[in-house]
């Protein structure tokens, strides 16, 4: 017995030395990481994101569950008549069977991808590149205020930033060697990036850029593999009109084609989408860098240029540039022309930036002399510090009322509660002032969820009215005020009809 306790000691002390040798290592790496975990869990269950798209979603999921079926399309796109991959509503349903209809779940399961994405960045840059220049790229994307809001809603564009790592893996392995294995896994992992958004689609130009490059032949085995991996990755959308939906795949090839061309003819509608999509990278790619502060985002989109052509430089003088930093850097290009041509971006558009520009950022920052190299560094750190002040100052982005805020669970659940104490959980109807729940069939589906998930009456079409306001908007007449939230108001109109 006392060999026994001897031997069991010893073992305890080893796995102690190689734990202090692993924290002792990886030391910096520990600290981003908890620091990317903290901003990213940080009180999800009051300050969690969660928006209507989001419980349209959740609901799709509980739905499916409910009926014994597997969705084989996801949330419709900004065009109607698109829809998103169907993965998300999967992970989703997945989560529902293990914790029911748990909010908090989603949001600590999409937390948990998120910061995946993270841990994922620093071993791609550390492979590929350089273990210094990993340090760097994990530092921004774990304080980069849009990617920060990014993993705090259970939501498609949530998985994004883990997707575009898994592809830029992908590529970088087919670049290095070509097998078939290889360029099988990089056509799923392209497919997949275009599943949770449909926008990621100009990045599978990524694929036959390495093949013009490396200089690989493509044969009948090629051909027939990338046939086989695309029909077995869209799958269900190839399913989805034999149950009655529109083909996905031809629709959006055909609104593809349609914006190309309405683009090489020009015109006065040509330049009003260019000034469009410019607003729209100023307030979305400036959030990607700063909590809505001019200055930040200045020097952020100034930098990301600036390292942009200082590569771009070195590619045409024939000097050496790693794979990764060139496909990075070639992939956010064609994003930002994609954007271009397709009209004004909105925030789902930019997860992939999340990657793309802490690979080419720390490629840069490295490749500085040392004295420079200090000096930046500690503007890094500068910048850190006010990057999770701001996201504090702007909780996390929730309740704030300012432009960069979102509905936040917490408040969304309160007000489930307090209309369902007003109405004794009877039936009710919810509108807003301006009558976005008549354009949005789903603008209040997350609170039709979160209903749900405390056993209440769901908003429907009889009952009495109750309208949800801005704090900021005019009370609306002859409506009594039922109780203020931190960003909206709640009011009962008693000369509201019973059915819509």
């Amino acid at each position: 017995m006392i060999l026994y306790l001897l031997g069991m000691y010893s073992k305890i002390k080893v796995h102690d030395k190689l734990l202090h040798h692993f924290i002792k290592d990886h030391f910096l790496l520990i600290l981003l990481i908890a620091i990317a975990t903290f901003l990213r869990v940080y009180q999800l269950n009051t300050h969690g994101i969660f928006f209507f798209d989001a419980g349209h979603d959740l609901l799709a999921a509980h739905q499916a569950l409910q009926d014994g079926r597997l969705p084989l399309v996801g949330i419709t796109s900004s065009r109607p008549w698109l829809h998103q991959g169907p993965v998300t509503i999967w992970i989703e349903m997945l989560i529902m069977l293990f914790f029911g209809t748990s909010t908090l779940a989603q949001h600590i399961v999409f937390a948990l991808i998120g910061i995946a994405a993270v841990i994922g960045l620093y071993e791609l840059v550390t492979v590929h590149f350089s273990r210094k220049a990993a340090y760097y790229a994990v530092a921004l994307l774990s304080v980069f205020p849009l990617a920060v809001a990014n993993s705090r809603y259970p939501y498609h564009t949530t998985s994004i930033p883990l997707a575009t790592v898994l592809y830029l893996w992908m590529l970088v392995s087919l670049w290095n060697k070509f097998t078939i294995k290889r360029l099988l896994f990089l056509l799923f992992s392209g497919i997949l990036l275009f599943q949770f958004e449909l926008c990621n689609a100009p990045l599978l130009a990524l694929i036959p850029y390495v093949f013009w490059r490396r200089g690989y032949s493509v044969n009948k085995k090629v051909l027939l593999v990338a046939a086989g991996a695309t029909f077995f990755g869209l799958l269900p959308q190839l399913l989805f009109p034999l149950f009655g939906g529109t083909n996905q795949v031809i629709e959006f090839a055909k609104w593809f084609i349609v914006q190309v061309l309405e683009r090489l003819q020009g015109g006065t509608n040509t330049m009003s989408n260019f000034g469009n999509t410019l607003q729209a990278f100023w307030v979305f790619g400036g959030r990607v860098f700063g909590v809505d502060v001019p200055t930040i985002s200045i020097i952020g989109f100034a930098s990301i240029c600036a390292a942009s052509v200082w590569i771009i430089y070195k590619m045409y003088k024939k000097e050496s540039v790693p794979p990764l930093i060139e496909l990075a850097l070639l992939g956010l290009w064609i994003l930002v022309a994609a954007y271009f041509v397709a009209g004004p971006p909105s925030e789902a558009y930019f997860p992939p930036f999340f990657i793309c520009i802490p690979i080419i950022l720390s490629y840069a920052l490295v490749s500085l002399q040392k004295k420079l190299q200090i000096f930046t560094t500690t503007l890094l750190l500068l910048y850190m510090g006010f990057s999770i002040y701001s996201i504090f100052a702007a909780q996390f982005f929730v309740m704030n009322n300012r432009e960069f805020q979102y509905d936040s669970v917490g408040e969304q659940r309160a007000i489930t509660k307090a209309i369902a104490l007003r109405t004794n959980n009877s039936a009710y109807q919810l509108r807003t002032l301006e009558g976005a729940e008549r354009q949005f069939p789903a603008f209040f589906e997350h609170i039709a969820w979160l209903s749900i998930e405390e056993k209440l009456p769901l908003p429907g079409a009889e009952g009495k009215v109750y309208y949800l306001a801005k704090n900021s908007d005019p009370q609306p007449p002859e409506t009594i005020l039922i109780r203020r939230f931190p960003t909206k108001t709640l009011y009962w109109d008693p000369t509201g009809t019973q059915t819509k």
